[in-house]
Order: C-alpha cells, then structure tokens, then sequence
C-alpha cells in the first residue's frame, strides 16, 4: 500500500516498487512480518508497519501524529533520527517534549487548542513557557 499513490488502480507493483517497500521495512524492522496479518500484530509492530508505509511512498513531506506510540526506547529513538535524515519535510505530533527538542528544529507548544509558543525547541521548551503550560 506504501506505493499506492504511484500507481493507478490496475496497475500492480513492479520489481523497483517491491525493493523500495522491502528497504523501508528493513529500515523499521519489520521486514520479516511481510504476509502477516496487520490485525494479528502488536501495537508496536503495527506502528511501525505504518510508518514503513509512509517511507515507502518518498514523498516530500510527511505529516504523522504520535508516530512514537507504542514504540520502545530503542524504536523511538532510531524513528527520530531516520526523520531527521530523511530529505522531506515533516510534520509531528509528540506528546515527548524530550524528544521534540532533541530532534525538532521549530517545535509548537500548544495548550487548549491555542498556540502558547511557537520557535526554536530553546525558546519554547523554556522554563519560562514551560510554567505557564504545566
């Protein structure tokens, strides 16, 4: 399904399709649940499936929203580093305000719906913003 939007309805994948969908599971270990069931995998495993798809499609820009639920430490991490690789823009939603700014370059807070702050992960994850949030 990662290389739907490349294709029309009646066109299958071809050789190149199925090696850029086989690297993107790799990348996000989960090459060897290819033929699983998606609704017989973890929450973890299925995260991370998702987010192979997403890889697979080498689009310009990715939004995701809480893409580190349900992932270990390990899987967290390594997502948050292949993000900051890859040649796109991307835009996520993180609950983590660790990991938003260790590996965000503009982060924006958000408190009831508004903007509190909005720049770089120093100004915003200030103690000053911080207090008025929390």
């Amino acid at each position: 399904m990662g290389r739907a939007p490349h294709k029309r309805s009646w066109q299958s994948l071809g050789a190149g399709d199925l090696e850029l969908c086989h690297a993107a599971m790799e990348v996000m270990e989960v090459d060897n649940l290819a033929g699983s069931s998606f609704s017989r995998i973890s929450g973890g495993k299925r995260q991370r499936v998702t987010i192979a798809r997403a890889l697979a499609q080498q689009t310009g820009m990715i939004v995701m929203d809480e893409p580190t639920n349900h992932l270990d430490i390990h899987h967290q991490l390594k997502l948050m580093h292949l993000l900051r690789r890859l040649n796109a823009t991307t835009v996520i939603a993180l609950h983590d305000i660790n990991l938003a700014g260790r590996f965000c370059d503009t982060l924006v807070l958000m408190s009831g719906g508004s903007c509190v702050a909005c720049g770089a992960p120093s100004t915003v994850l200030s103690p000053n913003v911080l207090d008025d949030v929390y």
